[in-house]
Parts: structure tokens; sequence; C-alpha cells
């Protein structure tokens, strides 16, 4: 495929559009982070996700646009000048960078839930372990009741 300057300009444009939204998306990571730190509940945690989702889908919009023009671009990206060579190489580099970063942040992110989940299991079983011992030594039996023996004039 031959590109033209119509199809740079959507390339650029496409590029641009999809760093923001991965920034946005980097954003959200971090705080995300935040709320499993600071153990701010799931419904934080939900909104969160519900809005890298949205995020998301508008990247795999994008890339539904752009994806025939990037495999063109690795292509023909010789026949092009220097100066648009240089421009999409930048962007391609900022791109890449912001990338590594949200793989990272949500690299913590899992480590926190996978941390966070292996304590509760632990503290479940200890819960668990308590009311087995409890049962054993009759913490399970009933209270006594009352037998009538005392008087109640009393």
């Amino acid at each position: 495929m031959m590109m033209t300057a119509e199809d740079v300009g959507r390339l650029k444009t496409g590029l641009e559009r999809e760093e923001r939204i991965y920034l946005d998306l980097r954003d959200l990571s971090r705080r995300q982070g935040e709320i499993i730190e600071r153990e701010e509940g799931v419904e934080a945690l939900l909104e969160v996700l519900g809005r890298k989702q949205v995020l998301i889908s508008e990247i795999e919009t994008i890339e539904d646009e752009v994806s025939p023009i990037k495999q063109a671009w690795e292509e023909t990206r010789e026949t092009h000048g220097q100066r648009v060579r240089r421009e999409i190489e930048e962007r391609v580099t900022r791109l890449q960078a912001v990338l590594a970063e949200l793989l990272e942040l949500e690299d913590k992110a899992r480590t926190l839930l996978q941390r966070q989940q292996h304590e509760l299991a632990g503290e479940i079983r200890k819960i668990s372990r308590s009311r087995e011992a409890h049962q054993a030594y009759g913490g399970g039996r009933d209270k006594p009741t009352s037998t009538g023996l005392i008087d109640s004039r009393c």
C-alpha cells in the first residue's frame, strides 16, 4: 500500500489519540494502585476498572482505524522524508514509554492484589481453625437453661 500525505496525517493523529488515552489509562492505573494499597473498597476499584474499560474500547476503535496505516508505514517508512520519519518515530517512542509505565503499574497492582488475597486467605484459615478449636472444646454446646429448681419466691 502506498501512503499518501493524508495517510501520514491520519497516522499522526491516531498515535496522538492513542497516547492521550494511554496517559489517561496510566493515571487510572495509578489510582487503582492507591485504592488497592489503601484498601478503599470494591466500589472504588470497580469504578476505576469501568473507566479503564471505556478507554480500552476507545483504543480498540482507534487501532481498527489506524492498523492498516501502521502496517503501510512499516512497509514504506524509508520512502518518506527524514522529518516525517523522525516525527512518527518520536510519537511511537513516547507511546512505548507510556505503555511500559502502564504495564509496570498493572504488574504492581496485580502483585498487591495477590498479596492481599494471600493475606485474606490466611486470616480466613485462622478464623476457621479458631472456630474448629472452639467447637472441639465444647463451644458448640447449648448453654444450660433454667431447670426450675430455683424458688421463684426468693
